[in-house]
This record gives structure tokens, sequence and C-alpha cells, in this order.
């Protein structure tokens, strides 16, 4: 039984690995797409808003593991990936086909001090993923990605990512903080718990970009999460029904749509 259970798990394993190389290969065919669904330019500018000035740090958390990021990202300023992983992560072009000294060589903790210590260093704006990455290896050349159940037993066991999620609640410990939420359908309750923590202690303030209703986001979403999902929508101070594609639609100067949100986030 023990041998079946070890096989089902590696056969599920090599079928996520095989799907992120698909995902991988449609990430890479966008740049050649007519129209693009996205207007790359206005995008990254807009990553690039969330970087702090002088003493202060920004931050990008993601879920996703994908490289979309890393391979359209045009804006001057590159985010830092911590952990020194980011110097060749903004330059392996939007088409190239990965291939293995391409990958990542996660630190082992050890030398993961040493990146923790230059980290306010390093930039005003980082790009953190919480659940690994398509591209991360392990001493053994294993990929980190997180996935299936047990995922704060994964991060904690994984020093890279035990201390991305250190700087995630670190992050929204300070008050009065703002977080914008893109994409995610909140079923991830390590991520929920410090998210409703911050709202409780430290009053944080949540917008969400969602192309869903709001009602029906907040009925079928958020009802899933119990209490916690009620806490994030009183925390509400902004709800967009719409994608990123209506925000920054190929072609066009960034939307009123946008605007108005650039309004509510970042001068109000």
């Amino acid at each position: 039984m023990e041998l079946i259970i070890l096989q089902m798990k590696k056969t599920f394993y090599e079928a996520v690995l095989a799907a992120y190389d698909l995902l991988d290969a449609v990430i890479r065919e966008c740049r050649f797409r007519r129209p693009r669904p996205i207007n790359l330019t206005y995008f990254s500018e807009f990553i690039s808003r969330f970087a702090g000035k002088g003493n202060e740090r920004g931050f990008f958390f993601t879920l996703n593991q994908d490289l979309f990021i890393e391979r359209y990202h045009s804006a001057q300023k590159k985010p830092v990936i911590p952990g020194g992983i980011n110097s060749p992560r903004f330059n392996i072009g939007s088409d190239k086909i990965l291939v293995p000294e391409d990958f990542v060589k996660v630190p082992a903790e050890q030398e993961l001090e040493r990146h923790k210590k230059e980290l306010r260093n390093l930039g005003h704006l980082y790009y953190v993923k919480l659940h690994g990455s398509y591209d991360f290896r392990d001493k053994n050349n294993q990929q980190k990605l997180v996935i299936g159940l047990y995922k704060d037993e994964q991060i904690q066991n994984e020093p890279i990512l035990a201390w991305y999620f250190h700087l995630f609640k670190e992050a929204l410990s300070l008050p009065e903080r703002r977080l914008l939420i893109i994409g995610y359908g909140f079923r991830d309750p390590h991520i929920n718990k410090v998210i409703v923590t911050s709202i409780m202690e430290k009053n944080l303030k949540i917008f969400i970009i969602n192309p869903r209703d709001p009602e029906d986001f907040r009925d079928v979403t958020l009802a899933g999460v119990g209490a916690q999902g009620d806490m994030i929508w009183e925390a509400l101070a902004g709800y967009y029904p719409y994608t990123l594609a209506d925000f920054f639609p190929e072609g066009t100067s960034p939307t009123q749509i946008y605007k108005n949100f650039e309004t509510d986030f970042f001068h109000n």
C-alpha cells in the first residue's frame, strides 16, 4: 500500500509539473497574440507604482508560480526577488524555453541568512513568490512548488519560503497598510489568517480587483471563508469588478477605470 501511495504522489506531481510546462508555453506565446489581451507596458508601470520611496519598501506578493512577470515586466525599475535570486530573472526573455542553466538554485539556510541582511539595500520593490516558483530548484535539483494539501507545513520545511511568509506577515504587521488583491480566491487559511489579523490589529484596508459582481463575490467567494470572510468584506475600501484587460486594454492609454482606482488607492 505504501508503494502505491508513493507512486500516486509521484504521478500527481509529474502531472502538475507538466501543467506548468504547458502554462509556460502559453505565456511565452503571449507576445505573438494579436490583439494582445493586455497592454504590457502600462501593466509594468502599474506594478512599479507599488515601489516605496526613501526608506519605505513596497511588496508584490504572489501565490502564482509561473514566470509571466519575470518574462514580461518591461518597466525600467525591476522588482527584487529576495534571496539572491533576482539577477537572472528579468533577463530570460519572453519567449525563451528554459534550460537547466536557467533554473534558480534557492539558497540553503546558512546562505539565506546572509541574503536576509542584504535585503534593505537591494531596492524599493520586492517581488515575493510565497508558494515558490516554476524555475526554483533546491540542492537536489527538485522543483520548489507549494501545491496540494498542508501548504503551511511545506512552507515551513523550506527555509526561503518560510522567510518569504515571514516577510508577508511583517509587511502587514505595520499599521494602516493598504493591500490590493487580484485574482485570489481566499482558499488558503494561512494567507487568510495573516490578512484578518492585520485587519483586526492594524486597521488594514483591502482593495480588490475581481470581475465578479461584488455581491456575488461576497456571497460565494467570501462566504466559503466563514467569519473571516465577513471581516474581509467589512475591511473593503475599494472593489473593482473588472479584469486587468479592462484596466489596461491593448493599444490605448490607461482607462478611466484605472484612473479611478489610482485615485482611490494611491492618493486618498
